[in-house]
C-alpha cells in the first residue's frame, strides 16, 4: 500500500484539469500528434493529493494484484542397471514473485517536484539587487554582492526573495509553474499514477545424477523474464517524429549528420575541421516547411542551410535537445512555425519532468553445471561453471533518480545487455584434508597430519564496459549525455546512450601493453585493445533517424577476471585433551592484478589512449595468520 501523509503533502504531476498524467498517455498523445504535423504540449501543473482531482487517497494506485503461484515436479525414473538405476532426478518448476518498493520510490520520489516546496534555481545567488518590493533574485552577474545585495533566507518577502509570492504564504493549488505569474518550474521527478511494484516469471529445468555417495553431477536451464521494471521516462523530450513536409524531423536530423560525416566514425565526427567547413547538404523537406516565412531563413540559399549554419556546433555534437528547443520558438520569433512543443520553450519548466514509471522489463536466461564431490579421498568440492545472457530496457536501484530512457516514445530502443551481464562464470570451492596420519602418532604423525587445504577460485568474462558519446554533458551518476535522441538536456538527467560500432574487429578487451605517444614521449601502456586506434575509428556516437537501438550497456565487453583465494590449517594435537590450531589465510594468493574496465569516452579521448587501463580492481596479496587453543 502506498504510504499516506497525514495532512496530505504529497505531490502529484496533474494536467489543466488537476488530473494526474499518466506516462504512457501523455507520451502516447504527444507522438500521436507529432506524427500528423500537430503540437500537444497541455500545461502541467502540481498538486498536494487532496487538491487532485477526485481528492484520492494516495499519490499512486495500490497494488492488489500480487498472485504469487508456484508449481514444480521431480520425477524419479528407473533407468536401468546400465544407467545408473534409480539414481537420476529431473525437476522442473514455474513460480511468479514480485519486487519490493523502497523507501526512495514511496517516500521521496512524491517530494522531488515543485507544489509543496517551490525550489529556484539561480547560478549567482550572491548577486541580488535588493530592492524594496522585490520577490525574485535578478542573478546578474553585473551586481558585486555585499551585506546588503546578498541572496540569503529571512522571515518576510523583502529579505527572502524565494517566490513570486511573500515567503509564509501558501502556493496555489494546483499550482502550475510559468502560468498566471506563477515562477517557472526547473525540473521535477514525478510519481506515476500507476506505479506498481515488478514481477518475475521464473522458469528452471534440471537433471541430477547421483553417480555414488560421494559423487553427483546437476546439469540445468534457468529462465526469469520481468515486467513493469523502474524506468524513469522525461516527458519534456523532443517530438522528433514531427512530421512537416511530408518528412520527419529525425530523418532530416540523420540526412545533415551523414553530410557531416558523423556515421563514419568517431574520428569524422570529432575532425576540427568540421567546426569550420560547413558540410554541403540537400534541402530536406521538415527544414523548409517548419521554418518558412519566420524569417529565420532569410540571407540563406534555403532553410536547411540556415539550420546548418546556425545550429552546426548542435549537429557536430548530437545535441537534439538544444537544436530543437532553439527552434522552438512557436512562430513569434525566427525558429519553427508551429506552436511551442516543449515545457521549457512554453516557459513552464526550465529542464526536465523526469517520471518514475514501471514500463520496463527484461529477461536472464542461464544454462548450468554442477559438480559436487563429498569427502572422496579426503576432497570436498563444488564447481559451478555458469553460461549466461540477460537482456533488458536498463534495469536501475530506485535511488538512480539522474537517468532516463534514451527514447521515451520506444524503450526497446535501448533493449540490450544489462550492466551486471557475464557471459560465463566458474566457481570452485574444495577442501582437502589429507588421509595420512589423522591420529597424529609420533614425530612424523605431528608434522604430517592435521593439515587442512581450501583453496576458492573464481573466474569469469567481462561485464559490458559503457561507452560514452558526445551528446551534452556526463552524469554524475555515471551515464553519458542525454541528447542523442532529445530525450533530455544533459544537465538534470543523463541517459545510457552507448556508442556504436560499425565494426567488431578488435574490440574484444584482454590486457595489452602497447606504445603510445603521449605528451610528445613514446611511451609503453597497459591498454584493453592491441589496437586502440583501429578501435576508435569503428566507434561513432549515437545517430537519432538512423540507429534503431543503442546497444544496452554492451557495445564494449570488459576484462575477463579472475583470482584465487587460499586457506591452509594445521591441527597439532600435543595431549588428548589439549591442541592448537594455526591458520594462514591467502586473499589473492598469486597475488595476480586485475584491472578495473577502462573508461571509454569518444568525445574526451583520442585514438592513441582509448581503452587505457589505470585503475587496479584486486586487492594486493594479504596473509592473515591465527592460532586458536583448545583445553
Amino acid at each position: 500500500m502506498p504510504p499516506v501523509e497525514a495532512s496530505g503533502k504529497q505531490v502529484v504531476l496533474v494536467d489543466a484539469n488537476g488530473k494526474p498524467i499518466d506516462t504512457a498517455t501523455y507520451l502516447s498523445n504527444r507522438q500521436s500528434a507529432a506524427l500528423q504535423g500537430q503540437v500537444y504540449n497541455p500545461e502541467i501543473g502540481f498538486a498536494l493529493t487532496p487538491n487532485v482531482a477526485g481528492h484520492p487517497k494516495y499519490p499512486f494506485d495500490p497494488f492488489y494484484h500480487g498472485f504469487s503461484p508456484r508449481v514444480s515436479v521431480a520425477w524419479n525414473p528407473d533407468l536401468g542397471s546400465a544407467l545408473g538405476g534409480k539414481n537420476t532426478v529431473i525437476r522442473g518448476g514455474y513460480g511468479r514473485i514480485y519486487g519490493r518498493v523502497n523507501g526512495v520510490i514511496l517516500v521521496l520520489t512524491p517530494l522531488l517536484s515543485p507544489g509543496l516546496l517551490q525550489p529556484v534555481s539561480c547560478a549567482n545567488v550572491l548577486n541580488y539587487t535588493a530592492t524594496p518590493g522585490d520577490k525574485m533574485p535578478s542573478c546578474s552577474a553585473t551586481v558585486t554582492p555585499d551585506v546588503n545585495t546578498a541572496f540569503r533566507i529571512g522571515t518576510d518577502g523583502t529579505t527572502a526573495p524565494l517566490a513570486s509570492s511573500p515567503v509564509g504564504t501558501t502556493l496555489p493549488q494546483p499550482y502550475f509553474p510559468g502560468i498566471g505569474g506563477q515562477t517557472e518550474g526547473s525540473t521535477a521527478s514525478p510519481l506515476d499514477p500507476h506505479f506498481r511494484p515488478n514481477s518475475v516469471d521464473s522458469f528452471d529445468l534440471t537433471i541430477q545424477h547421483q553417480f555414488s555417495s560421494q559423487l553427483s553431477v546437476e546439469v540445468g536451464a534457468i529462465s526469469h523474464w520481468i515486467h513493469n521494471e523502474l524506468q524513469n521516462i522525461n516527458l519534456n523530450s523532443v517530438p522528433y517524429m514531427m512530421t512537416k513536409g511530408g518528412q520527419q524531423f529525425q530523418t532530416a536530423y540523420a540526412s545533415i549528420e551523414k553530410a557531416m560525416g558523423c556515421t563514419i566514425s568517431a574520428t569524422a565526427c570529432s575532425n576540427a575541421t568540421l567546426a569550420t567547413t560547413l558540410p554541403a547538404v540537400t534541402m530536406q523537406p521538415f527544414f523548409e516547411a517548419a521554418l518558412s516565412g519566420t524569417g529565420y531563413c532569410t540571407g540563406f540559399a534555403n532553410c536547411t542551410t540556415a539550420v546548418v549554419t546556425n545550429q552546426f556546433a548542435n549537429f557536430q555534437n548530437q545535441m537534439v535537445w538544444s537544436l530543437w528547443s532553439a527552434l522552438d520558438n512557436g512562430g513569434t520569433a525566427p525558429g519553427f512555425n508551429f506552436p511551442v512543443s516543449m515545457m521549457n520553450t512554453a516557459g513552464q519548466m526550465t529542464s526536465n519532468v523526469t517520471m518514475s514509471a514501471s514500463l520496463g522489463h527484461g529477461n536472464y536466461n542461464a544454462g548450468f553445471i554442477t559438480f559436487k564431490m563429498n569427502n572422496w579421498h579426503g576432497v570436498t568440492l563444488q564447481n559451478n561453471f555458469t553460461y549466461s545472457h540477460t537482456l533488458g530496457t536498463g534495469a536501475v536501484v530506485a535511488a538512480t533518480s539522474l537517468q532516463t530512457a534514451v527514447d521515451p516514445y520506444n524503450l526497446n530502443t535501448q533493449y540490450g545487455p544489462q550492466s551486471f551481464d557475464r557471459k560465463f562464470v566458474d566457481t570452485l570451492f574444495l577442501v582437502y584434508q589429507p588421509p595420512f596420519y589423522r591420529g597424529q602418532q609420533g614425530i612424523v604423525g605431528h608434522i604430517l597430519g592435521g593439515w587442512t587445504f581450501s583453496p576458492i577460485f573464481t573466474a569469469g568474462s567481462g561485464a559490458p564496459d559503457f561507452c560514452f558519446t558526445n551528446a551534452g554533458n556526463f552524469g554524475s551518476e555515471g551515464y553519458s549525455g542525454s541528447e542523442d535522441f532529445g530525450s533530455g538536456d544533459a544537465s538534470q538527467v543523463f541517459t545510457p546512450a552507448n556508442c556504436v560500432l560499425t565494426s567488431k574487429a578488435g574490440t574484444s578487451a584482454s590486457f595489452h601493453n602497447v606504445t603510445a605517444t603521449i605528451n610528445g614521449t613514446q611511451q609503453v601502456i597497459p591498454d584493453a585493445f592491441a589496437d586502440p586506434k583501429t578501435v576508435f575509428g569503428n566507434v561513432r556516437p549515437l545517430i537519432l533517424g538512423l540507429d534503431k537501438n543503442s546497444g544496452g550497456y554492451g557495445q564494449f565487453y570488459g576484462l575477463p577476471y579472475w583470482n584465487m583465494n587460499l586457506g591452509v590449517k594445521k591441527n597439532l594435537r600435543l595431549t588428548e585433551r589439549f591442541n592448537a590450531e594455526f591458520s594462514f589465510n591467502f586473499v589473492n594468493v598469486f597475488n595476480h592484478n586485475q584491472f578495473l574496465d577502462p573508461t571509454l569516452n569518444i568525445a574526451a579521448q583520442n585514438p592513441t589512449t582509448f581503452g587505457q587501463l589505470s585503475t587496479e580492481g584486486t586487492t594486493p596479496r594479504t596473509i592473515e595468520m591465527g592460532i586458536r587453543v583448545n583445553f
